[in-house]
């Protein structure tokens, strides 16, 4: 009704995560991409990286690894030009993602280790504790090579006392459900497991 553009785009961003939320990615992306469409028409750069991150990450749960990687690359491109370091951030993150789907472990090692670095000096906890539990993923597909997977523990841990510290409890529930994906797939934690039981 009042036709403010910004809010109308903040309005569909925050639809477009509840979307998400529930699963439903198709819905997110589109939503996602009419916000961009408004940001795009009345030239909010700073706006548009951020959204374009969002439609990245919803084009990898969609399972679109090439248009995920095109999406997060002009993502990145645009937030290192604006010099807007937390969406950069959320760029690399994204990217580390598909690069772990497809298994590019080095591109992935390398996209996580940026995004952490830039999380790390923003002394962003919530940003940094999602991208020690990529790196715990990353970790754990041997991206630092075999002799180093075990470390995967010591990033989930992290991850999960960073979001314990902010009371983000949504957060420390993903990375302790990535953290059990990782021990039910470890050899190592599954014969430790196995030798708690006898």
């Amino acid at each position: 009704e009042l036709g403010d553009p910004l809010d109308i785009v903040s309005s569909l961003i925050d639809l477009g995560r509840l979307a998400q939320e529930q699963a439903d990615h198709r819905r997110s992306l589109s939503l996602f991409r009419e916000a961009f469409g408004i940001v795009e028409e009345v030239g909010e750069r700073n706006r548009m990286a951020a959204i374009l991150a969002l439609i990245g990450q919803t084009h990898d749960r969609l399972g679109d690894a090439e248009q995920a990687v095109k999406v997060l690359t002009e993502a990145e491109q645009l937030c290192d030009e604006l010099g807007d370091r937390l969406h950069l951030g959320e760029a690399k993150r994204g990217l580390a993602k598909v690069f772990l789907k497809q298994g590019e472990l080095r591109k992935a090692r390398d996209a996580v280790k940026t995004a952490m670095d830039i999380f790390g000096s923003l002394r962003s906890k919530v940003n940094l504790a999602a991208a020690l539990r990529t790196c715990g993923d990353i970790t754990a597909a041997g991206g630092w090579g075999e002799a180093h997977r075990p470390k995967a523990a010591d990033y989930f841990m992290r991850s999960i006392q960073l979001c314990k510290e902010i009371g983000n409890e949504r957060e420390v529930a993903k990375s302790y459900r990535a953290f059990a994906h990782y021990v039910q797939k470890s050899d190592d934690w599954r014969d430790e497991i196995g030798r708690a039981h006898v």
